[in-house]
């Protein structure tokens, strides 16, 4: 009975093992695509998202812009990732991570700002619209074993 125990006991051990380890975790995100920016128009939208994380930088919001001539720039909340902005060789992506209006509405009336001002442009291949909630299973290993808190609020 003592080795019947032991044999289950290690089993249930190897298989959370391989779960904390090989269990794929990710911050889904929705993407939208716009017409390409010249290298001074995104300039000045990298200055303004500068400016907007200066001002609520004591809620938590953070960016990171790069140097001058940086074509992307990503905004944070509390370290978490709510905003990618790109601005490649054939569109202008911006991608919205799960959650991210929520977490970060603050960051949610600064996208919505920028996306009057850009033009929409092509459609991008998205299988659907992004869940809004992440599972507690996938939460638990963002965390703990990701070190990406997405409860984290930026209020």
């Amino acid at each position: 009975m003592k080795v019947l125990a032991i044999i289950i006991f290690c089993s249930c051990l190897i298989v959370g093992a391989g779960v904390w380890v090989f269990y794929p975790t990710s911050v889904q995100s929705e993407m939208k695509t716009f017409r390409i920016l010249s290298q001074s128009e995104f300039s000045s939208l990298r200055k303004d998202a500068l400016e907007f994380a200066h001002q609520f930088e004591v809620k938590g919001v953070e960016i990171n812009a790069g140097d001058s001539n940086s074509s992307s720039f990503e905004i944070y909340c509390k370290g978490v990732p709510v905003l990618l902005v790109i601005n490649g060789p054939i569109l202008l992506t911006s991608h919205v991570m799960m959650g991210a209006d929520s977490r970060a509405p603050d960051v949610a009336r600064f996208r919505m700002d920028v996306y009057q001002r850009l033009e929409p442009e092509g459609k991008p291949g998205v299988a659907g619209p992004v869940p809004v909630q992440i599972g507690k299973l996938e939460k638990f290993l963002l965390k703990h074993r990701d070190g990406i808190d997405v409860e984290k609020q930026c209020r």
